[in-house]
């Protein structure tokens, strides 16, 4: 938990509000492009998700969420490729049974690769697919922030700020060549804040603190941050030339 008091005038205080309002677009970190992933062989083969898995192992990261992860990426490839066709995480746990998906599941959720022995398995198992994706949460933070200001009258604001910061790692493997072809990491930031301006008098202060505590506000949920990440990630993959003019 991080807190933070600024006093500063009306004028900073307006410039505060601005930067906590700005929505910025993840950032990429560590991004390897094989020049052998291309639109061509992207679009003249098919993709599947072969999972969304955690380096954190809490009751947060259940299957069912896990599920709700894979279907949020599912939709940004989609959306960022309309005529690619995507097969969902269950195809890929039924050519593997859903013992042997979940140990590859969790290989991948340690180690954030898969070895060469797994890339053989997968490849044997899923012949019909060229590509199959798979992505790591390797962080969410939740941040908490104060922010106290004054303006030129001395009266006091109050900003109560949340935010959540994730960072996701991603794979795109060949099954035809039987290594990773796309690597990168996403981090995206979101918050959302609560504002209060304190009564002049401190025994309004003393009625307003006991009617009306400050309180800060919940983090944004998981899926707001990372839906951003996806469909960065989806945009990021090769594109026909025309689609990027």
């Amino acid at each position: 938990m991080r807190a933070t008091v600024v006093a500063t005038l009306a004028g900073g205080a307006l410039a505060l509000s601005a930067l906590a309002g700005c929505v910025h677009p993840p950032k990429v970190f560590g991004l390897r492009h094989d020049p052998t992933f291309t639109y061509e062989s992207l679009d003249s083969g098919r993709i599947a998700v072969g999972g969304v898995t955690s380096i954190f192992d809490d009751p947060a990261h259940s299957p069912r969420t896990r599920a709700g992860s894979e279907s949020l990426l599912i939709n940004s490839l989609r959306e960022a490729h309309p005529l690619l066709q995507v097969a969902p995480a269950g195809a890929v746990a039924a050519e593997f049974g859903d013992k042997a998906h979940g140990d590859l599941l969790d290989r991948y959720g340690r180690v954030g690769e898969l070895d060469s022995a797994s890339l053989h398995e997968m490849s044997a198992r899923l012949p019909k697919l060229r590509y199959v994706v798979f992505a790591r949460i390797d962080a969410n933070v939740i941040d908490s922030t104060e922010t106290v200001t004054l303006d030129s009258t001395n009266k006091e604001h109050t900003e109560l700020s949340r935010s959540r910061t994730m960072t996701v790692g991603f794979n795109v493997y060949d099954m035809s060549l039987r290594r990773s072809v796309w690597s990168g990491q996403f981090t995206q930031r979101k918050g959302s804040s609560h504002n209060y301006d304190e009564p002049r008098t401190l025994l309004a202060a003393v009625v307003s603190a006991v009617l009306d505590p400050h309180e800060y506000p919940a983090p944004p949920a998981e899926d707001r941050v990372l839906r951003p990440i996806f469909d960065a990630f989806a945009q990021s993959l090769p594109q026909s030339s025309k689609r990027r003019m």
